[in-house]
């Protein structure tokens, strides 16, 4: 994280040290795919694009498209071989295939996935395809997959991104009727495999709303999981073929009105050391998420929680205890808890009064799940703006303190009064019942599988605009202090150990003289800068010798290495 960044005052400063440094490392990037598109390098200029998106992902720079580059990647799709036209199939079920990168053992993400196949309601075949998964694959998928006949199968993790394509594009065409992708937003393979016209309609699933993605230019329809994911698909990436899916949530979630509920609240307060009176405050989100701004610290809020209410404790599942939280547990008697990832959720259920939402990025699969058991919730002040925190038709009742006072004070409220809890869990589990559950879920599915063309189509990404100045701010300080790594130092080391050639072109090295040092004259200090300037001074080849050399005195090196580097 970077502690300069904070200290800085505002979120507008901290963005401004870095916006025009993340620009800059996008276009060059971009022209690294240019150039090698033009010697017909096609591996290479795939892995230039997958550093490209990852670099506006990780560090964006205001705009959530880019037709440029997923233009580049078509011209790469249309060099494929194109496979036979798929025959029809006498089954009388849907095949589904659905297309992720890797799946994950927390988090909603593949929670998504495979309630989305028991969920079905006509019953499809389901089958999914990880173009780099590592280690074993998750039960729980292989599960859902294998009960409506389909199966999980997984390209190893250093498959050459071509053949990826090559072999997506098979099983695409030959094997599928709808083609759900459920990937990373740099995943460039989907975009190469489906970006020819022809095939099975494709749907692509934005999960990750507040962030640039690619693939928008191949997809036949894009499901929003929430009001804010539809807005930003038509005003930030130009794209008028959407649909609404709320999040499922599994309706097997344990029933908190149950008659053994306070015996297992009880039990799960003494797995996790706190007194059986206390009032129980949970919020869920992977760690980042609590990364503070200038004015959004989420700690601040729960110690000033804490210390207006000394019978409550914070538990917070995702983070793990750093410095920071450390020093939190210490100020607060022991009583706001950072227990790290969980696999298992349930225990922290049950000990459950009440659900915060983090921010400064909120976690919606976390709450739409806690307060489906009657839990009410505690949104994130309104000054953190969807997507970044949770929305959606479940949570309009359920009011957006005005700032991080008001969410202390909404919180105090819960705490101090019981009645009060209980009406707003109730409401909140209605809500979510109508929308996010079996019975209704079903309906969004059917609505979207009828807006599908029967063929599918390549799309102009024309018409995106780019973030709002506020918008564009909050996301690139967010990026800032989120990540050790400034977006060329960690593209520089990323491009190395793809065996890219790594040059630093005159646009590169101009923007670095020219604007990026007079933003934040400390990049100077960051080696991923100073090996850039310095390969504009003294060129590419005597860089790579330097690596070279580097790599054969390396203490890990072999023999082989020390020899043929």
């Amino acid at each position: 994280m970077m502690d300069a960044g904070y200290r800085l005052r505002t979120i507008e400063a901290i963005a401004a040290t870095r916006l025009s440094l993340n620009e800059a490392v996008f276009s060059w990037c971009v022209r690294n795919v240019q150039r090698d598109l033009a010697r017909n390098a096609l591996e290479s200029a795939l892995c230039w694009s997958l550093l490209a998106a990852k670099s506006a992902v990780h560090h964006g720079f205001g705009w959530m498209v880019s037709p440029e580059l997923e233009s580049a990647l078509l011209a790469v799709a249309s060099q494929l071989p194109h496979p036979e036209q798929a025959r029809g199939t006498s089954s009388a079920s849907v095949r589904w295939l659905h297309v992720m990168d890797r799946a994950y053992s927390i988090g909603g993400h593949t929670a998504l996935v495979h309630r989305w196949m028991k969920l079905d309601p006509c019953g499809g075949r389901h089958s999914v395809l990880l173009l780099s998964n590592r280690g074993t694959l998750d039960p729980r998928l292989v599960q859902a997959t294998r009960a409506t006949g389909g199966a999980v199968n997984a390209f190893a993790p250093d498959t050459p991104l071509m053949e990826c394509a090559i072999r997506l594009r098979e099983e695409a065409w030959k094997h599928a009727d709808r083609v759900v992708l459920h990937v990373h937003p740099w995943s460039v393979v989907p975009v190469v495999a489906l970006g020819i016209p022809g095939g099975p309609p494709v749907i692509l699933l934005n999960h990750l709303s507040q962030k640039f993605w690619l693939g928008g230019s191949v997809s036949d329809l894009v499901l929003n999981l929430r009001d804010s994911a539809l807005e930003w698909s038509v005003a930030y990436r130009g794209i008028t073929r959407n649909a609404m899916l709320p999040i499922p949530i599994s309706p097997w979630v344990r029933d908190r009105q149950s008659s053994t509920m306070n015996e297992t609240r009880q039990a799960a307060r003494r797995m996790l050391g706190i007194p059986s009176e206390a009032t129980v405050l949970l919020t869920i989100g992977t760690a980042y998420k609590y990364s503070p701004l200038p004015g959004l610290d989420f700690l601040d809020a729960a110690t000033a929680i804490l210390a207006t209410c000394p019978q409550a404790y914070v538990v917070a599942v995702g983070p793990c205890e750093d410095a920071r939280w450390r020093g939190r547990r210490e100020s607060t008697s022991q009583r706001l808890l950072a227990v790290g990832p969980q696999h298992d959720l349930t225990v922290f259920h049950e000990a459950a009064d009440i659900y915060l939402e983090g921010f400064p990025v909120g976690s919606p699969t976390a709450l739409l799940e806690v307060g489906l058991l009657g839990i009410p919730c505690v949104r994130a002040p309104r000054n953190v703006r969807p997507p970044f925190a949770a929305d959606g038709i479940a949570l309009s009742g359920v009011r957006q303190p005005s700032d991080v006072a008001d969410y202390v004070r909404a919180a105090v409220v819960l705490v101090e009064n019981e009645d009060e809890r209980q009406l707003q869990g109730s409401a909140l589990t209605r809500a979510i019942q109508a929308d996010h559950t079996e019975a209704h879920w079903s309906d969004y599915v059917r609505k979207a599988e009828s807006a599908l063309p029967e063929r599918h189509g390549i799309y102009s990404l024309t018409g995106a605009a780019p973030l709002s100045r506020p918008l564009r701010d909050f996301s690139v300080a967010l990026s800032t202090l989120g990540h050790t790594e400034d977006t060329l130092s960690y593209t520089f080391r990323a491009a190395v150990e793809l065996g890219l050639r790594v040059r630093v072109d005159a646009s590169l090295t101009k923007a670095l003289l020219s604007r990026c040092l007079f933003s934040d004259p400390r990049l100077l200090c960051r080696r991923g800068i100073l090996v850039a300037l310095a390969e504009s001074i003294t060129g590419h080849t005597v860089m790579n010798t330097v690596r070279r050399a580097r790599q054969q005195l390396a203490p890990g090196a072999t023999e082989s290495e020390r020899t043929h580097s």
